[in-house]
């Protein structure tokens, strides 16, 4: 590879990586937002798990992946009852989706 396409292979990584923090950036300032909208704490509460519903998702992948790449069968199990344990046991979700995370969960968590 020559220098120059090093050089544009790391000026798109670094456009990539300055895009994504932006995103982010623009995800924060928006949910700063919707709680500063929020006018009383179960405002704030429907807030909060509206924000949660939408980490879920990514969550789950995420946790799939670590659950699939530990190195020790004891450390799956670990993270297989951690999931279990805090998507089905305390993050109650109230909303229409609940039922498809509990589902996506104990999937990932069974693997």
């Amino acid at each position: 590879m020559s220098p120059e396409e090093s050089g544009d292979l790391l000026k798109q990584e670094i456009a990539r990586l300055r895009a994504k923090e932006l995103s982010q950036q623009e995800t924060i300032e928006a949910l700063k937002s919707e709680f500063a909208d929020a006018v009383d704490s179960e405002a704030i509460s429907r807030t909060a798990r509206k924000a949660i519903r939408d980490l879920m998702p990514q969550a789950i992948v995420q946790m799939g992946m670590l659950i699939n790449n530990a190195e020790s069968e004891s450390v799956r199990a670990s993270l297989s009852r951690f999931v279990i344990a805090v998507g089905l046991d305390k993050a109650k979700i109230e909303d229409s989706d609940s039922q498809e995370l509990r589902t996506l969960l104990k999937d990932l968590a069974s693997e």
